[in-house]
């Protein structure tokens, strides 16, 4: 991935942190972008009410939510595609496209961010190696820690440590902040076939196994500076699967002025034996049982360790030269060990150990061998420390929505204090519709200013203190007006929809004994069921016939 689609943002921020604030950006930004466009193309048909005091009322429809999107493209089908309804369409869209966007907030907080990391200079705690100990064994933890940090830190292959920082410190290897007192320089050998045989001589592994001496020469190191160390899975009364590994080391330049060693030559070699006699004689000192190998096959490091500061007074360095160095050979079959059974028994298929991976451990076999001390020193190395990233095609987009929800703000304010009053009197929200509704006509303009306020950019003659105050007066008059037409606004389903809702009148009911006037109707009513002139006293009954209607009789 291209280094420029990814911004890295300052290392303390956590990525938890930065999706979380990516949530409620994206949704802000969401809700500003509809409530920015609504008022935007709004305010566009506030010039033409200006001029003409008469538009069409779909110039001044809002859509402010996914519902009136929807409710708006349901009612106008195709055409809503049509010229004159261009504010409708476009503002519908961006309500749909960002109810959506703030809605999967999260996966796009998601997927907008990354981690990575930034290497930087840092004072971090280690162990410095001591010209003291011989050899360490017996340590596959540590090994392993090891053997992971400086192939993470991608330590080369080339120098011995001087200085192990801590495992659990994701450092990385500069340069420039190394000057290593041993380097090596290893020739390699691939995995190779070779033929075995046990010839049953007990006296050296070289002379049970002749043919090792292909491996690592006995012309080359003496008997005393060679070492040898095995470890395998037996089945069905065989050696099924076996790791022999060959250490040999010995000194080769020697400075007698200086009474140091300058430069040692070690080799370090990975057997792998299959199927091969198992020693049944437990006094015997072969290793094997007399017979052939029926396969094998081995790798190899042939290396020079010289040393590159003559310096003999120092001695917080590297160890290599030590007197045991061979028995790394054993230390290699300890390591492997756990990996190597365990393939022999669940496949067979074993794992080879590489060149480069006998320099490596023979690297972690030298630097934890000389720490065993655990004396910590702080260094300045380089160190990676994870950064946040952030999208850039994200930030980009987000930038221009925020860019257009301020222009389309300030285009609001804009029109508004031009066309002040304008904007007043004309409705916008939908609360403002049913208010409209609502409200009659003769108390228009006293909604919209005070009589005994007026707004002029002329030069105020009164104290400043007096027209904030008057100011404050004239916007709380107009909220209680508003604020009680909303309260007490109605709905039916009549003809006027809407009405003000009226006072409410005590009930007082009538005397038993009252006596209402005649009715002042001239002629009486065709068969009343009951009247409100009818007193709760009297109850009269009508008959019709070829008279017509008469009264009948009446009951006090």
């Amino acid at each position: 991935m291209p280094s420029t689609s990814w911004v890295n943002l300052p290392t303390q921020w956590r990525l938890q942190d930065v999706q979380a604030a990516l949530n409620v950006i994206i949704t802000s930004l969401s809700v500003l972008g509809i409530f920015a466009c609504a008022r935007f193309c709004w305010q566009s048909a506030i010039p033409g009410m200006a001029r003409h005091r008469s538009i069409p009322i779909s110039d001044l429809i809002t859509v402010n939510t996914f519902g009136e999107a929807i409710d708006i493209i349901w009612l106008l089908k195709t055409r809503i595609f049509q010229r004159r309804h261009l504010k409708i369409l476009v503002q519908s869209c961006l309500a749909i496209i960002l109810s959506v966007v703030g809605l999967v907030s999260g996966p796009i907080a998601r997927y907008s961010t990354s981690t990575s990391h930034r290497v930087l200079p840092q004072n971090i705690s280690g162990t410095i190696a001591m010209r003291h100990y011989v050899a360490i064994l017996n340590a596959p933890v540590l090994w392993n820690e090891t053997f992971t940090s400086l192939d993470q830190a991608d330590f080369p292959h080339d120098q011995l440590l001087d200085y192990l920082p801590d495992p659990t410190i994701p450092w990385t290897y500069d340069r420039r902040e190394w000057n290593s007192t041993w380097s090596l320089d290893c020739k390699s050998t691939e995995r190779t076939a070779i033929t075995l045989e046990d010839t049953g001589n007990c006296d050296y592994i070289l002379d049970e196994l002749p043919g090792l001496q292909k491996v690592i020469s006995p012309s080359k190191y003496d008997v005393s500076n060679f070492s040898t160390w095995w470890g395998g899975e037996q089945n069905n009364g065989i050696n099924q699967d076996v790791l022999l590994a060959m250490g040999a080391a010995k000194v080769t330049d020697y400075d007698e002025v200086l009474n140091i060693n300058l430069e040692m030559a070690i080799d370090l070699a990975a057997v792998y034996l299959h199927n091969l006699s198992i020693q049944e004689d437990p006094d015997s000192y072969c290793y094997f049982g007399k017979g052939p190998v029926e396969s094998a096959s081995y790798t190899k490091i042939e290396c020079i360790v010289r040393r590159n500061t003559l310096d003999p007074s120092l001695n917080y360095i590297a160890y290599p030269d030590c007197s045991k160095a061979w028995q790394v050979a054993q230390a290699l079959v300890q390591y492997y060990y756990a990996r190597f059974v365990g393939e022999s028994i669940a496949t067979g298929n074993i794992t080879t150990i590489t060149p480069r991976d006998l320099m490596r451990f023979y690297q972690v076999w030298v630097s934890t061998k000389d720490t065993q001390d655990r004396y910590s020193v702080t260094r300045t190395l380089s160190v990676r420390v994870p950064v946040v990233q952030l999208s850039t095609a994200f930030l980009a987009i987000s930038i221009l929505v925020f860019v257009l929800i301020i222009l389309g703000l300030i285009s609001y304010i804009s029109a508004y204090i031009r066309s002040r009053r304008t904007f007043e009197e004309t409705p916008q929200s939908k609360l403002e519709w049913m208010l409209r509704g609502v409200r009659p006509t003769e108390r228009n303009s006293s909604l919209h200013s005070s009589p005994d306020i007026e707004f002029s950019f002329s030069p105020i003659k009164r104290p400043t203190t007096s027209q904030i105050r008057a100011v404050t007066s004239f916007i709380q008059e107009k909220g209680d007006i508003r604020r009680s037409e909303f309260e007490n606004a109605r709905y039916s389903d009549s003809f006027n929809a809407f009405d003000m809702s009226p006072t409410p009148v005590p009930y007082t009911p009538a005397p038993t004994q009252w006596q209402l006037p005649p009715l002042p109707f001239p002629q009486i009513p065709r068969k009343p069921i009951s009247s409100v002139y009818t007193s709760a006293s009297e109850i009269e009954t009508w008959s019709t016939g070829d008279e017509g209607e008469r009264l009948v009789s009446r009951a006090p």
